[in-house]
């Protein structure tokens, strides 16, 4: 966000009606659309120059940046060294002008 702060969101697959009465924990939905994904290697900065250059892609595509980028971590980035994490990042994206 342009002050700097972001915003997280943990998903993981439940069926309805499981228990949701722990602290924070909600119901919520998964985007819907057009996202595009590419798989990086390497420390957190990789990650960041990918959703850079997707950005980049759909621009140079004619369509227009969503307003939502995730990331799925392949591979527990705690248990890893940096050089071998794999990450995928994806970024929504619509209909140009």
């Amino acid at each position: 966000s342009p002050d700097g702060s972001a915003k997280m969101e943990a998903v993981i697959p439940a069926k309805r009606g499981a228990d949701t009465k722990a602290p924070g924990v909600r119901w919520g939905e998964t985007p819907q659309g057009h996202a595009v994904m590419t798989t990086t290697s390497g420390a957190g900065q990789a990650a960041s120059r990918a959703r850079e250059e997707l950005v980049a892609w759909v621009m140079a595509h004619g369509f227009e940046p969503g307003d939502l980028e995730w990331e799925r971590y392949v591979s527990d980035p705690s248990a890893e060294d940096g050089g071998q994490r794999s990450t995928q990042v994806y970024v929504l994206f619509g209909p140009g002008s």
